[in-house]
Formats: C-alpha cells, structure tokens, sequence
C-alpha cells in the first residue's frame, strides 16, 4: 500500500486536511475549534506517516490529530515565492502556499482568501508575491459584533449562516437587520479590496488577469463577487505541490 500524507491548512476558526495514499486523495476534511472528533476522519488518518501542516501567521503548529507531530511551511522547511515586502518573513505561509498554487497551475493572478480575515494577493510567473490587502473577513465581522455589543450575540450566532445576497423584504426582528448588515458589510468591503486588488494587477506587469477565491468563505465571496474560480483548498493545495517540488514527499530533507 502507498504511504498515507496528511497536508493542513490551520487557521484561526478552523482546520482543514487533504490525506493522500500516494498521488490519490483519499480524504478531505474541515474542523472547526472545538469540534469533536469524527470516526470516517479517525479512520482515513489511520496508517498516515508523513504529515505536512502550513499555519496562519502568529498561531501555534498544534494539530491535535492521531497523527505524527510533522513539518510545517516555514519553519521545517522554507517557503515558496518572493514577497514584495521590506520585510518577506512577514507574509503568511497560507497566502504565499495559495499564490504557489496559483502560479503552477495557471501562471499567476490575484487570490481572495475569504477566512476569518478577507485578504487579496498577486502573484506573477516569476513567483514574486504582492500582498494587497488584510480587510475583516465575514467571520470577524460577526465576532466583532458578537464581542461588542453581548447582547446581541445570540442573534448575530442566528445570522451568521445567511446569504450575503439579501433580497428587498424589510426586516421584520433583531436577527433580520443583523443579516442585512452583516451581509452589505461583507458585500461592500469584498467588492471594494477586489477593485483595489484589479487596479494595482493594471499597473503591474506580468500578472494576469486570473481570479482564484479560497477560503471557508470562498462560496459566500463568489455570490458577492458573481466572478472568479472557487478552490477551497487552494493553501493544501500549494502545500502539496512545494512539499513535492523540494522532494520531502519522497523523505527527502528540503
């Protein structure tokens, strides 16, 4: 039998996992903070030997699975691209592992990533990454709200699995005008970091027009949006691929 590899995505709400037996995914799940633990995802780790994890700026490299401890994306071993920072060590594993999926699968572009935080990236044929902006994505808007103002914080809970589309109806309770903010802010600072994003890729040279939406959110950024191509495990995915291109999915050091 192949060996089994477990790429994560660790963010600040949620883990996200692709296993692999070889080159065939086998398994993908998706845990958020505090979640128990399932029995089909205790079975498809069952027999995983390798594991590869990339985490969000500033959390710790805790997985919390019956797996082996692994390497992790900037610290085991490096990471891909060049940031365009005065300060490269800055830019997140997830948004420079999401550009490097970016741009070995079709040659660059700018991606959205709808997480906790909404942030816009580009990345050119070159592997030079550009980050655009770090905006409240919906999920922080709804704990701002819940955090600010307690007593509402039952309704913003109710509110939160809405559409970011509303329709024209008047809203009639607490929870209804919830929806309707939360979804226009959602709406507004999507819409608004995507016009800054596609102005700056005007101005560069060498990064194509290509849109790529990821992210737990990245369904609700595509009905705001009406644009781009959804890849939900575009960070696993760029893992993945780098693990693969350094050799360490063959044991090799990096």
């Amino acid at each position: 039998m192949p060996p089994r590899s477990l790429f994560l995505d660790l963010g600040n709400s949620s883990l996200k996992g692709r296993v692999f037996e070889g080159s065939r995914e086998i398994h993908a799940f998706r845990r958020f903070k505090g979640g128990g633990d399932e029995a089909d995802l205790a079975a498809a780790l069952r027999g995983v030997t390798r594991v590869f994890g990339a985490a969000s700026r500033g959390l710790p490299r805790i997985h919390g699975l019956p797996v082996p401890e692994g390497l992790w994306a900037g610290f085991d071993f490096p990471l891909p691209g060049d940031p365009a920072y005065d300060r490269p060590e800055e830019m997140g594993p997830d948004r420079r592992l999401a550009c490097h999926a970016l741009r070995v699968g079709a040659g660059g572009g700018l991606v959205l990533d709808a997480g906790t935080c909404l942030t816009a990236s580009a990345v050119d044929p070159e592997g030079r990454i550009y980050g655009l902006a770090i905006a409240p994505g919906f999920g922080a808007l709804v704990e701002a709200v819940s955090t600010s103002a307690p007593g509402l914080r039952l309704e913003v809970e109710m509110a939160r699995g809405g559409s970011a589309i509303v329709g024209d109806e008047v809203p009639r309770d607490t929870e209804g005008n919830l929806r309707t903010g939360l979804a226009a802010a959602f709406r507004g600072t999507a819409r608004e970091v995507l016009v800054s994003a596609r102005s700056f890729a005007r101005r560069a040279k060498g990064v194509p027009d290509r849109l790529w939406l990821t992210g737990g959110d990245a369904a609700r950024l595509r009905e705001v949006l009406g644009e781009g191509e959804v890849v939900p495990d575009l960070v696993c995915r760029g893992l993945r691929l780098w693990v693969e291109e350094l050799g360490l999915a063959n044991g090799g050091k990096g």
